[in-house]
Formats: structure tokens, C-alpha cells, sequence
């Protein structure tokens, strides 16, 4: 599991340094949702009551993307009030709680990905930004 989480990290890291240089003027608008890692009772009971939930995406782009023809953005699924990265090494699978806010979010109008490396989130930011 730690091998597991150190690959996905490692991938997450090297995401958020090329965001940051490509995108310097957006570079607030992507934060990281920390709901992984070992916790105290305390620490973990304290992060729950202040509102951590089990399943939510590892990231946030903090963007809408709004097509600027109604029809067109239909057609494509373009509107979306921002984006939200989940972060999976090559053989990493969603758990039921993710899947649950991945539909979640979904409903309301956000863009969900589930990202398992490098040249797919510099594809899908590219994308999704322009």
C-alpha cells in the first residue's frame, strides 16, 4: 500500500510542478485536497469533525469551463464548474467512496478525471483550458 501511495504521490507531484510553471497566473486555482495518510485518533477525529470526507479526488482546478455556445457545450458535456483530479498509480483502482463523489460531483456540474500518469494530465489540463 505505501509503494502504492508513494507512486501516485510522486505522479501528483510532477503534475503540480508542470502546472505551476505552464500555468503560472492559475497556479492558486489547483490545490491539493490532503485526505490520504496516517492519522492519530485525535488528528484523524479532528480532520473529520473540520470536514474531511472518505472519497473525495486528491486535487481541485478551481476553473470553470464554460463553452461559448450553449448548443455546442451540450453537445460536447462543456460546461463545467471546475475540475476534479484523482490520482491513481497504473494498476490503482477507485473505492467505493470515490465513486460515490465521483457521481456526486458529476451531478452538480463538475468534471471528474481519474489520472494515472504524467502525459494524461498535461493532456486533460491542456484540454480542458483551452
Amino acid at each position: 500500500m505505501k509503494k502504492k501511495l508513494f507512486k501516485e504521490s510522486s505522479l501528483q507531484i510532477s503534475c503540480v510542478r508542470w502546472f505551476d510553471l505552464q500555468y503560472p497566473k492559475l497556479k492558486l486555482n489547483l490545490f491539493s485536497i490532503p485526505n490520504e495518510g496516517a492519522r492519530s485518533p485525535a488528528n484523524g477525529a479532528r480532520m473529520k469533525a473540520q470536514g474531511r470526507r472518505a472519497g473525495v479526488a486528491d486535487m481541485f482546478l478551481a476553473v470553470p469551463k464554460m463553452d461559448k455556445l450553449k448548443i455546442l457545450a451540450q453537445m460536447n458535456g462543456g460546461i463545467y464548474h471546475g475540475l476534479f483530479v484523482e490520482f491513481k498509480s497504473g494498476s490503482g483502482k477507485q473505492n467505493e467512496n470515490q465513486i460515490s463523489f465521483e457521481k456526486t460531483v458529476k451531478q452538480w456540474s463538475y468534471r471528474y478525471e481519474v489520472i494515472s500518469s504524467f502525459d494524461e494530465f498535461k493532456q486533460l489540463i491542456e484540454s480542458y483550458l483551452k
